[in-house]
């Protein structure tokens, strides 16, 4: 009897252990861990397809193709066992993974509280919607919490054979800081009553080019912390792809133009108001 119960309680030892380092392994979403789910691409024996992948790999050029918008490009929400989520980043070059860019969440408002919100103000300079209403002000912080991503990506180039046939495992590289700039970024202007931090300044950034009819472009989901204050040093540039429509739905129902936000600037466009 007493054998049989120290058996079980080693076996449920061993679960414990075996168990928690498999959830541990999970908490954490990286590039590292996707790319390890693919095997080796290229090698002499490979489809030319293939070998064309490898190569771009070893060279390098797989990074310039990508900051091109060469590659075919997904991206979506992952989350692991533990909850956390993260950003990804797949490219692939003719149907094949070559690169991973994966970005964790971030709050650039962690300072904020809904209840020390006094203000939000979003548009074009001139033509802003003011927003006060406690539950709208409070959902938009919300947007803002659990939907923003750091703009550098951790970057994971995919394990990849040589002509030799030599396997080259996996790189793992932290990606630069982007240095975004746009031509009319759309305000949003956070305003609290809280000391240090009482006023926060973001940039929603557009895409170059215009619409056919001439209105700007609406933000693309890269943000900037445009404050010089403690926030900006923090998260000087971050990625959300929900924080524009949010806004724009508080617009639409203030029964406020939302055309404004994408209207032009210079008077060589016609006024779309």
């Amino acid at each position: 009897m007493l054998r049989r119960l120290s058996l079980l309680v080693l076996g449920v030892s061993l679960a414990s252990v075996l168990t928690g380092c498999s959830v541990r392994s999970v908490q954490f979403v990286s590039a590292a861990d996707i790319v390890a789910g693919y095997s080796s691409i290229g090698g002499p024996t490979a489809s030319a397809t293939k070998q064309e992948v490898a190569y771009l790999i070893e060279t390098g050029e797989i990074h310039r193709m990508a900051a091109a918008n060469q590659t075919s490009k997904r991206t979506r929400v992952i989350r692991s066992l533990g909850g956390r989520r993260a950003l990804v980043t797949e490219h692939r070059v003719h149907g094949q993974l070559a690169m991973v860019e994966v970005r964790q969440p971030i709050n650039p408002v962690a300072d904020v509280l809904s209840t020390n919100l006094r203000r939000i103000e979003y548009g074009p300079t001139g033509s802003q919607m003011f927003m006060a209403n406690p539950w709208q002000m409070a959902d938009v912080l919300r947007t803002i919490r659990n939907h923003s991503y750091n703009a550098r990506p951790e970057i994971a180039l995919r394990s990849y054979r040589d002509c030799d046939g030599i396997v080259h495992p996996a790189q793992v590289i932290q990606g630069e800081q982007p240095q975004w700039a746009s031509v009319h970024p759309i305000d949003l202007t956070i305003r609290t009553e809280v000391w240090p931090s009482p006023t926060i300044y973001l940039q929603g950034l557009r895409p170059e080019g215009r619409a056919p009819n001439g209105t700007l472009l609406s933000p693309d989901g890269r943000w900037v912390v445009a404050d010089t204050g403690p926030s900006a040093s923090a998260v000087p540039t971050f990625i959300n792809y929900k924080l524009h429509g949010k806004l724009k739905m508080v617009a639409w129902s203030q029964m406020f133009d939302t055309n404004l936000f994408n209207a032009p600037h210079d008077a060589a466009v016609a006024d779309i108001r």
